[in-house]
């Protein structure tokens, strides 16, 4: 379970969280649409299914999923 720094606020705030993060999911080469939890003190949480042994480049990209658009982590 991969735990985000995000706080949804209302219902509406946590669907479009989730529809972002979903792309950027997506955007990284996982076809699955993740599971979506509360997690620890509200925070949004996901699972996904990432298989015996995940590609280092998605593990990179779930430690830096709570990053805005475009920004990498260098």
């Amino acid at each position: 379970m991969v735990t985000t720094d995000y706080r949804p606020r209302t219902d509406v705030e946590r669907w479009q969280i989730q529809d972002r993060l979903a792309l950027r999911l997506q955007r990284m080469g996982h076809a699955a649409r993740p599971r979506f939890y509360e997690g620890p003190g509200g925070r949004l949480a996901f699972r996904i299914r990432l298989g015996w042994r995940p590609a280092a480049a998605m593990l990179r990209g779930l430690d830096s999923s709570d990053e805005p658009d475009g920004a990498s982590s260098a």
